[in-house]
């Protein structure tokens, strides 16, 4: 049950893959450039509503989080379930983690309470590739 801290603003390698973190400013044109470009590995956080460090592992039984349109705490394996993600996909799935809640569960959705919103000054961009 490994987990690696990742580098703001640097990348680290996670189990095959290379997950590169970005910190800007929030800025209403590039935010509009990233919505059109956006894929499945690639998301935007609003920063201060980070506890760092954050860290990237794998799923764990019991693993809840908010995911992104909801208010309350769900679990990991019932949202899987629910949005209908395939099985290999649920084994491979990673999971970012600040100090005290999941906020990404990649390739899937983001967590409600770290997404970035009018108000947000500073964004973290994580991009997870492969090696």
């Amino acid at each position: 049950d490994k987990s690696v801290t990742l580098n703001i603003s640097g990348q680290t390698g996670f189990g095959g893959y290379v997950i590169e973190a970005t910190v800007v400013e929030a800025d209403e044109a590039e935010f509009e450039r990233f919505v059109a470009g956006k894929g499945d590995h690639v998301e935007r956080f609003d920063l201060e509503k980070i506890k760092m460090p954050l860290i990237a592992r794998r799923r764990r039984p019991g693993d809840r989080f908010v995911p992104l349109g909801r208010t309350s705490e769900k679990k990991l394996g019932k949202f899987l379930t629910a949005q209908r993600v395939p099985h290999q996909v649920r084994e491979e799935v990673i999971v970012v983690a600040d100090a005290e809640r999941i906020i990404w569960v990649c390739p899937v959705r983001i967590s409600e309470q770290a997404k970035v919103t009018s108000e947000t000054h500073r964004v973290l961009q994580l991009r997870i590739a492969d090696l």
